[in-house]
C-alpha cells in the first residue's frame, strides 16, 4: 500500500488566498471518500501539532414574527391563541411548548406531556411519551408532533432495534409522534444523526435539522497521530439512523448522514467538525433524511423562506495557532429544493452575538457583529450579497461604538437597530437604514442608562427591549423609532426581579398583540413568577405576577420557561407543569396540571428517568 504524506491536501481543493475584506474560503465538494479521509487526517493531525487536545471546540459569543403552531381546533376554541415567538414570519422554530387551541405539548427532560387546557374547568393531564435523550423542543404540524431532542453521552436506544458501532458522544434525535388521538399518542419515526444539535427550523411540512459533529479522540499527542493516519473516512463522517414503523414493524436506514461526494471544505484551516444540514419531509413518512455537510462549526443559524445560513467565529488560517483577527465565516444553503444544497461562503470582521444579528432581505444578508480583535472592541454592520460561489460585501458601517459591545440586533425591513452597552455609560440604540445594500445609511443614536439585551418591534414603528435598568433590575423598554435620525425612548418600566431568560431566550418572550400583553418569566427574591405586563404604543405598565405553587425538589428545576395567551386567560409552564390565569388579574391562580411520571430536575441535571 502507497501511504499519502498528510502534508498533502486532496487536488480538489487547492485553492489560493485572498486579502482581508474579500471572500476567502471556496468551498468545493469532495470528489471522493478518500479525498474527504485524506483531508480530515490533515485537519486533526495540524491540531494534534498545535498542542491541542482532539476533543470539540467552543464558539461565538452567545447563542417579529409570532405565530399559532399547527392547528386551530374547530370547536370549543379560544378565539384568540398565542403562539412561538418567531425570528420569520413563515419560518416555525422549536420551543418547549406548542399547542393547538385545546391542548397544551410541553417538553421536560426525556418526556413529552399532553394536557388538555382549553375549556380551562376540564384542564387535566391526558398522556406523557418518552423520547431518546433530553427535549429540546417541539413542533406541532397536524396531527403529528416532532420532538427534538439530544443524547448528551452514551449510544441510541430507538425502539425499532439496535444500533450497533454508534460512534461516542453527542446525538441528535428527531421522534415524530401521531397524536390524532392525544390521549394514546404513538410514536412512529426516530431518526438519529451522529452530533451536537445546533438548532431546527420547519417550513410549511419540511424540517430542517442542523448538526456539528466533531472527533473525539481523547488523546494527546503520538497517540493522537497513529489513530488520525489509521482511521477510515467512516470516521470522519456523521451517522444517520432512521427509524420508521408500518404497523408493529420497523424499518432501519442506517449509514452516512451525508455522502462524501455532498460534503464540502475549504484549503484555508477547517478543523474537524462536520456540519450537516439536513431535510426531513413531514408529509410523507418514509421520506428521505437528506442533506448536505460543510467542514467547520455551526454557531449560530439563520433561515429564511429560501436560505439557512450557517455561521461561526474564526481566527483564518491561523485559528490552530489563536493568531489572526476574529472573523464571522457564513456559509449560506439554498433551502428552496429538494433537499438543502451548499451554495456560498462569506465572512466579516467581527463575532455574532446571537442569531438575530443575521438577517435576509431580497436576496441581501445582513450582519451585526462586534469585532474584538483589537484592544477596544467595537460594532459593525455589513450587507453581502451571493456572487460566484462567494458572499460578496457590498457595504459596511464599521467602528461604531468605541469600547462596546453588541447586546442586542434586529433587522426589519429596511431597517437594522443594533443597541450596545458599556457598564457605566448604558445602552445606545442604533440604527441604520438599509433600503440600499450597497449604501447603508446610518440614523440617529439613542443614549439612555441600563441595557437591552432583547428587541422586538411591536408595530412598524415601536421597538420593545428587556434588559436591565442602571441599578441592575429588570427592565422592559419601549423605543419610538418613527423617525430614523431621532430614535426615543418612550417608557421605561422596572419591576421587582432580577432577571428573566426572554434576555437570551426569544421564546421566553411572549407579546401577544390580540390583548397588547408582553408575559415573560422571570426570578428574584420572590422566586419564579411570570410577569405579565400592559403593552402597547402608549407605554408599558405592570398588570401583576403569577407565582405557581408547583414546586421542583430543587426548587429552581421547575422555574417557569414559556408562557401562553388564550382569550381571556395566561398559562405558565415550567417543567413541573401547568399554571392558570386571567392575564389581568394574573396573581389569581384559577387551575393547575402538575406534570406526573415527570422528573422535573432531568433537564437541568442530564439524567433520563424512564
Amino acid at each position: 500500500m502507497v501511504r499519502t504524506p498528510l502534508t498533502l491536501l486532496p487536488l480538489a481543493l487547492t485553492a489560493a488566498l485572498v486579502g482581508c475584506g474579500e471572500p476567502k474560503s471556496e468551498l468545493k465538494p469532495f470528489d471522493s471518500c478518500e479525498d474527504m479521509r485524506r483531508y480530515m487526517a490533515v485537519m486533526a493531525d495540524q491540531e494534534v501539532r498545535s498542542g491541542n487536545s482532539f476533543e470539540i471546540r467552543g464558539g461565538i459569543a452567545n447563542d417579529f414574527a409570532t405565530e399559532s403552531s399547527g392547528e386551530m381546533a374547530p370547536q370549543a376554541a379560544p378565539s384568540d391563541v398565542s403562539g412561538t415567538n418567531l425570528q420569520e414570519s413563515g419560518v416555525d422554530e422549536a420551543d418547549l411548548v406548542k399547542t393547538d387551541g385545546t391542548h397544551i405539548f410541553a417538553v421536560s427532560g426525556s418526556k413529552v406531556v399532553i394536557s388538555k387546557a382549553w375549556p380551562i374547568e376540564e384542564a387535566a393531564q391526558l398522556a406523557t411519551v418518552r423520547i431518546d435523550g433530553l427535549g429540546s423542543g417541539l413542533y406541532l404540524d397536524g396531527d403529528r408532533l416532532v420532538a427534538i431532542s439530544e443524547i448528551q453521552w452514551g449510544g441510541p436506544s430507538p425502539r425499532g432495534g439496535n444500533v450497533s458501532g454508534w460512534r461516542e458522544g453527542a446525538t441528535t434525535v428527531v421522534t415524530m409522534i401521531d397524536i390524532s388521538d392525544p390521549a394514546s399518542p404513538e410514536v412512529v419515526r426516530e431518526a438519529y444523526t451522529s452530533g451536537r444539535l445546533k438548532e431546527t427550523r420547519r417550513i410549511e411540512d419540511d424540517l430542517y435539522v442542523v448538526t456539528y459533529d466533531d472527533l473525539e479522540l481523547g488523546f494527546w499527542g503520538r497517540e493522537a497521530r497513529k489513530r488520525i493516519r489509521y482511521m477510515g473516512v467512516e470516521g470522519w463522517q456523521s451517522r444517520l439512523a432512521d427509524f420508521t414503523r408500518s404497523g408493529e414493524d420497523w424499518a432501519v436506514v442506517d449509514g452516512p448522514a451525508c455522502a462524501c461526494e455532498d460534503t464540502y471544505a475549504s484549503s484555508r484551516y477547517g478543523g474537524t467538525s462536520v456540519t450537516s444540514v439536513m431535510k426531513l419531509d413531514l408529509s410523507d413518512a418514509n421520506s428521505a433524511f437528506d442533506g448536505t455537510a460543510v467542514v467547520g462549526l455551526a454557531e449560530a443559524i439563520y433561515a429564511s423562506e429560501r436560505s439557512l445560513y450557517v455561521a461561526y467565529s474564526d481566527r483564518g488560517d491561523n485559528w490552530a495557532f489563536g493568531t489572526g483577527n476574529l472573523e464571522t465565516v457564513v456559509h449560506r444553503f439554498d433551502i428552496e429544493g429538494a433537499r438543502p444544497e451548499y451554495t456560498s461562503t462569506g465572512n466579516v470582521i467581527g463575532v455574532l452575538e446571537d442569531r438575530f444579528g443575521l438577517d435576509e432581505e431580497n436576496g441581501v444578508l445582513r450582519i451585526a457583529t462586534t469585532d474584538i480583535s483589537g484592544t477596544v472592541p467595537s460594532s459593525g454592520i455589513y450587507t453581502l450579497e451571493e456572487s460566484g460561489g462567494h458572499l460578496v460585501e457590498l457595504d459596511s458601517v464599521d467602528g461604531l461604538a468605541p469600547g462596546e459591545g453588541i447586546t442586542g440586533a434586529r433587522f426589519l425591513g429596511k431597517v437594522g437597530y443594533i443597541v450596545t452597552w458599556e457598564m457605566q455609560l448604558g445602552d445606545p440604540l442604533f440604527v441604520f437604514d438599509l433600503s440600499d445594500p450597497s449604501q447603508i445609511v446610518a440614523g440617529g443614536a439613542l443614549e439612555v442608562t441600563g441595557r437591552s439585551d432583547y428587541i422586538q418591534p411591536i408595530g412598524p414603528d415601536h421597538l420593545l427591549g428587556v434588559g436591565a435598568d442602571a441599578n441592575g433590575a429588570l427592565a422592559v423598554s419601549l423605543f419610538d423609532v418613527s423617525d430614523m435620525d431621532d430614535p426615543q425612548l418612550a417608557d421605561r418600566i422596572s419591576l421587582p426581579s432580577w432577571g428573566s431568560e426572554a434576555q437570551n431566550e426569544s421564546h421566553a418572550f411572549n407579546y401577544f398583540g390580540a390583548t397588547e400583553t408582553l408575559s415573560i418569566p422571570a426570578w428574584g427574591n420572590q422566586g419564579s413568577v411570570l410577569e405579565v405586563l400592559s403593552a402597547n404604543t402608549d407605554g408599558v405598565s405592570r398588570i401583576g405576577a403569577m407565582q405557581p405553587s408547583l414546586q421542583a425538589e430543587d426548587y429552581w428545576c421547575g422555574d417557569i420557561r414559556r408562557s401562553i395567551v388564550m382569550d381571556d386567560y395566561v398559562w405558565a409552564m415550567s417543567s413541573s407543569g401547568l399554571t392558570a390565569s386571567r392575564w389581568d388579574t394574573p396573581s389569581e391562580v384559577l387551575a393547575e396540571v402538575e406534570f406526573t411520571s415527570v422528573d422535573p430536575c432531568e433537564w437541568a441535571y442530564g439524567y433520563e428517568n424512564f
